[in-house]
This record gives structure tokens, sequence and C-alpha cells, in this order.
């Protein structure tokens, strides 16, 4: 059986990332023709090079995103190649049952699921840190947020996170009374070895009625914002699954429940990001039954329409739950996990037919 489990297992992963590669491809060859709108500033070889570099680090987060629907392409194309070779029938006559060859199929869906794990919460991050700065102009470089700590209430005008840097800051320190105690302004702030270095900090403090103005060309905090929370205050909602580590989803969700505020984006985030490598076993369980049922005898364009539109219903699927669970206020792991679990239900009911 080892052997069996190695021949399916390298059919359907070889097909999943041939999926994988044609479909990124043809991403990152649209946003190529996009991005050739924004390079300027420099050379021409130069702009050219930073269009480059940064369709290349878009590359992970594209191969995250598109993942679940190349699964189920690919299994469809590598199983239907078998079942269109009669190799499945060759191993149903030698007595291997479909349970066996779907857990065979399901062996290697554990390796995939790995491999989106650490695609969405490594190297997909990692990219998405690296490719911001490379136009002087990215906007997504430079956000204004505002953050709480305790009893601060932190202003940032801009953030440059590839430099871990922040302008126009602006902290408003509040007493146990609820009164507001002093009020630090500072031209720039950066986080260098441990430290908040802040430079041209004009610091107001306010006792009794009276307001004394204190003036420092630079100085030191060891606590302001942290800074692996930074990359997530700093994200857009729609990108925070892309942009943030589980860990620091998880973690920003506490922050936020200990303050009394909204968390609601951050974990459906997270679940967001626990849910999707499972999806990657619920796109090969949706493909099981389609290729003991009667896609055996369908040709491979056939099965690229089916993959294609089952694929889109599930993401517009997904989408459409996680929407409205901030709309309505569900909780984040039903919106984030009903998807998954309704197409699992869907794949295991059709399974259990074909038995």
């Amino acid at each position: 059986m080892k052997i069996l489990d190695r021949y399916i297992g390298k059919t359907v992963v070889s097909n999943v990332m041939l999926t994988l590669f044609l479909l990124v491809a043809l991403a990152g060859f649209f946003s190529f023709l996009g991005q050739l709108r924004h390079a300027h500033g420099g050379s021409e070889f130069e702009n050219l090079l930073n269009v480059f570099k940064f369709v290349g680090l878009s590359l992970p987060r594209w191969a995250y995103e598109l993942f679940a629907p190349s699964v189920l392409i690919g299994a469809l194309f590598g199983l239907g190649s078998l079942a269109t070779h009669s190799e499945l029938i060759v191993m149903r006559a030698s007595g291997v049952s479909i349970q066996r060859i779907s857990f065979s199929v399901f062996k290697v869906g554990l390796l995939l699921m790995v491999f989106a794990f650490v695609l969405g919460d490594v190297i997909a991050p990692m990219a998405e840190q690296a490719k911001r700065g490379i136009y002087s102009s990215d906007k997504s470089n430079y956000v204004g947020l505002w953050a709480r700590d305790d009893n601060n209430y932190i202003k940032v005008d801009r953030v440059n996170l590839s430099l871990m840097k922040i302008e126009g800051l602006l902290i408003y320190k509040f007493g146990k009374d609820r009164q507001l105690a002093y009020v630090v302004q500072a031209e720039t702030a950066q986080y260098i070895k441990g430290l908040w270095q802040l430079e041209n900090v004009q610091q107001s403090v306010i006792t009794n009625n009276k307001v004394t103005i204190h003036k420092y060309k630079k100085d030191s905090w060891k606590k302001l914002i942290d800074p692996g929370l930074l990359g997530v205050l700093a994200s857009a909602p729609k990108n925070l699954a892309v942009n943030s580590s589980v860990w620091s989803l998880l973690k920003f969700s506490k922050h936020m429940e200990r303050h009394h505020s909204d968390a609601s984006r951050y974990k459906l985030a997270f679940w967001s990001k626990i849910f999707k490598p499972l999806s990657t076993m619920v796109m090969l369980l949706i493909a099981i039954p389609f290729i003991f049922g009667s896609i055996r005898t369908t040709n491979s364009g056939q099965r690229l329409m089916i993959g294609v539109l089952v694929g889109m219903g599930f993401v517009m699927i997904d989408k459409g739950l996680n929407n409205m669970g901030l709309a309505y206020g569900y909780p984040a792991i039903i919106s984030a996990g009903a998807p998954s679990v309704l197409f699992a239900l869907i794949g295991l009911y059709y399974i259990r037919r074909l038995n």
C-alpha cells in the first residue's frame, strides 16, 4: 500500500502545484501590467526593477489566496487522469476500496495543509513586509492609526513599517480618575534595539488647571506600541489574514479585549488563518465524489470548468459569510469555519452515497 500511497500522492501533488503555478503566474502577469503605471521617479531600469520586486514579493500572497481552489482543480486533474486511463478501475479490481484510495488522498492532504499553513503564516507575511516601501509613494506603507495601551491613547499620522518608524506621534495620558494628565508630541519615533527613540519631543503636563511644557531634542521610551503588533495595527482590515501571523492576530485580539475594544475583525482574521489550511482537505473531500462519479468519463476541459465553478463558489460563500458575520455580529469561529464545514458535509454525503 505504500507504493499506492506514493503514486497517488505524487499524482495529486504534482497537479496541484502545476495548477497553483499557472494561477499565480496569471495573477502575476496582470499585476505586472497594472504596476507599470505606478513605476516612476527613477530611471527606466530602476522603475522596471521595482515592478519586478513588487510583483515577485506578491507571489506568496496570491499563492496563499489561490491555494484552496488550486487543490480542488489539481486533484480533479490528477485523479481524473487516473480515472481516464482506467488506473482507478485497476485499483478497485485489485481489491482496493474507495475508502482506501480516499485515505491515500487525505494522507497527501495533510502535507498540503502544512504547506498552506507555512505559506500563510510565515512566507506571505514576510513577503508583504518586504515589499512595503518599494515605491516611495506606496500608501500602504504610510498609514495613520489610533491605538490604546492602558491609559494611553496614541495617535500616529504615518507609519513606515519597513523602517519601524512613526511620524507625527501624539499621546494622551489619562490618570486613574480619568482626567487628562499630560500630552506628549513627537516629530518621529523609531524602534531601535528594544527602545523607541523619540525626536523633537514636547511634553505638556497638566496639574491643577496649570499646563507645564517640557521640550526635549531626544527621548527614549521602553513602552509605547508593541512593535510586534504594529503591522497588525497598520494593516487594512481586508489584508489582516495575509499580512499577519496567527500568533500576532491572537495576541492583538486579546489586547483589544483587554481594553474593551472591538476585536471582531482581528478574531475573524485569526480564525480564517486557522481554517484556511483545513480548506485544502475539504477541497480533496469534494474532489473524490466527482472522480468516482460521472466525471471519470469527462475530458480535461470539463474537469477544469467543474473545478473553477466549485472553487469560485467556495471562495464567494467564504467571503460572503465573513462579511455577514461582521455585519450581524456572529461569532468569528462560525463565520470563518461555516464554509469549510458546509462543503465538508457535502463531500461526506456524496462519498457515503458512492459507498
